[in-house]
């Protein structure tokens, strides 16, 4: 019998390190690949370990060298430290402008864990050829990277920035994590071009937010409270777009919007109103706010389906809405006044348990099915103009469709005593 061969590689390691060298079971011929047995386990990937935020303290670090290191290409790597002064590229660099010759290198390793910077950290137009990691670290200052180039992404998870947080213009290679983090001032993502998913789920921002002309892969803002008004604007998503139960305080304004696959609003809301013009959807678009504010929507286009289930509005406006597949309504409540004009249901259409509390109106609207509305109650019978329902809604009066029945009256103003 032919004896197994162990690759002299493996002999090797096994004579430095006093380590057995792995047995190779008889009859088989090791080319040198690994097996399913001998084949290491697969670390785990950063963002799924735990986070945990430590009290910077120890011996401060001057800025001064922190500037000096990563000008001369060192690593710095610091945890639990504070920085005194800023971290200012303008301190050690030249000037840059407008010729990619004149950017600023930075070819070592910066990662600033659980640590304070006493000012601010400000790198316009700098290449971070092995990206920028900021986790838990509080900036006492602004956060600029305008114009920066980050090669292995940025991740400042909570991070806590007390200045203005500038990424305008910024290209990430890779994500862009600033999941929980807080920033107190106007955060521009204005320009910026992520390679990699924006993760902003769970983050506080107190002021504005614009991410506006920009172009994500993935784009996560659930779980998230913006103070301040947030604008999307001329904004691509390559893959999916969530906001999920997100507080858009002073309102949302989303103008100019392409996700390739789906958009998840599921709970969102904002006093000052939702407003989504010129959408295009490639999957499903779930719109199950909880909207306490006016929510419209022009010239939006879903690719599959458009699902409202057991949302809560107020008054709500939508104009030429076309839906590919399904539009779902079921258990949506309208408080307010609906207006719906020169849309396109789809090719299934149900809103059983649908209630609508205030006016209606349908203006040029195409329903399919034999009783579209079937299930749904309406508090006053809506207006119908170049609008076909084969059979005529249920209109009931009274808190919550308690009360005597009138299909298709318009003057039962819901006084009739149940």
């Amino acid at each position: 019998m032919v004896a197994p061969h162990v690759p002299a590689s493996l002999l090797l390691v096994a004579a430095l390190t006093g380590i057995a060298a792995p047995r190779v079971p008889a009859g088989r011929v090791d080319a040198g690949a690994p097996t399913q047995e001998r084949r290491p386990a697969r670390p785990p990937a950063p963002d799924s370990r735990p986070l945990r935020c430590l009290t910077p303290s120890g011996e401060s670090v001057s800025a001064d060298a922190v500037l000096r290191d990563l000008r001369d290409g060192k690593d710095v790597v610091l945890t639990g430290r504070i920085v005194e002064g800023s971290l200012d590229a303008d301190q050690v660099w030249p000037p840059a402008d407008e010729r990619r010759t004149s950017l600023r290198v930075v070819s070592g390793t910066l990662r600033l864990e659980s640590c304070r910077v006493d000012g601010r950290l400000t790198f316009p137009r700098t290449v971070f050829v092995k990206g920028l990691e900021l986790p838990c670290t509080e900036i006492r200052g602004d956060l600029d990277l305008t114009d920066a180039d980050l090669g292995g992404g940025l991740g400042a998870a909570r991070a806590h920035v007390l200045g203005e947080l500038r990424l305008a213009r910024a290209l990430v290679h890779g994500p862009l994590t600033l999941a929980s983090a807080t920033a107190d001032d106007h955060v521009d993502l204005t320009g910026i071009r992520i390679s990699g998913p924006l993760n902003l789920e769970g983050a506080e921002f107190r002021r504005d937010v614009d991410l506006s002309r920009a172009v994500v892969q993935a784009l996560d803002l659930s779980v998230a409270r913006v103070g301040g008004r947030t604008s999307l604007q001329d904004l691509l998503v390559l893959t999916g777009l969530a906001a999920r139960e997100t507080n858009f305080v002073r309102g949302l304004l989303a103008d100019g919007v392409k996700v390739v696959g789906r958009a998840d609003l599921s709970g969102a809301r904002g006093a000052a109103g939702l407003s989504l013009a010129d959408w295009t959807v490639g999957s499903d678009l779930f719109l199950d706010l909880a909207a306490d504010g006016p929510v419209t929507m022009a010239g939006v286009e879903v690719g599959r389906d458009l699902s409202l289930l057991d949302g809560v509005f107020q008054t709500v406006t939508i104009e030429r809405l076309r839906v590919g597949r399904r539009c779902e309504l079921e258990g949506a409540r309208f408080k307010g006044k609906l207006v719906v004009r020169d849309s396109d249901m789809g090719s299934e259409f149900t809103a059983s348990d649908l209630i609508v509390d205030g006016e209606s109106e349908f203006l040029r609207v195409r329903f399919p099915g034999e009783d579209p509305m079937e299930g749904a109650r309406f508090a006053r019978a809506p207006s119908l103009v170049e609008t076909v329902l084969p059979r005529p809604p249920t209109v009931q009066s009274g808190e919550e469709g308690e009360g005597e029945d009138d299909e298709g009256s318009d003057d039962d103003e819901g006084d009739d005593e149940p």
